[in-house]
């Protein structure tokens, strides 16, 4: 059972054509004409992580399961099957190994197509913790229930 209620998996591709998805990204970000960035990113892969699309207000619009392709200590890039525009604000919901979750606001960075309904969007880190819009958009998750 999912733990975010009316939450849609974004990505419909079988596990091995992730997989050669994933491993094709990755060759690329190895590239070294790619641009060097702030912090090193990790491999994350996992199909649990949700993504709650967030209006102005920073009320939930929409939730989507997505792909994660790798993380850093300020971003999350992942796969998912529509465009997001650059500056959306989203609210991340993250598994971590004690079975709760990392709750952290966020902003698309940059969304690209990569194939058929296949995006790869970069997230970029805003707010955890105690800030104000991340209790507006956990109150909002709640009031889904």
């Amino acid at each position: 059972m999912d733990r975010v209620p009316n939450c849609i998996q974004s990505v419909r591709l079988s596990d091995q054509q992730l997989l050669v998805l994933l491993e094709a990204l990755d060759r690329k970000d190895n590239d070294p004409r790619v641009d060097a960035r702030k912090f090193r990113r990790a491999r994350f892969r996992t199909n649990k992580v949700v993504i709650h699309v967030l209006d102005a207000q920073h009320n939930i619009e929409s939730s989507f399961r997505v792909v994660a392709r790798n993380i850093s200590a300020d971003g999350l890039g992942f796969l998912h099957g529509q465009m997001l525009p650059p500056g959306k604000p989203v609210f991340v919901q993250i598994p971590r190994r004690d079975g709760e979750d990392l709750n952290l606001l966020a902003k698309v960075a940059h969304c690209r197509h990569v194939d058929g309904m296949i995006h790869e969007v970069g997230l970029k880190f805003v707010a955890f913790g105690k800030s104000r819009k991340l209790a507006i958009a956990m109150s909002s998750l709640q009031n889904r229930r």
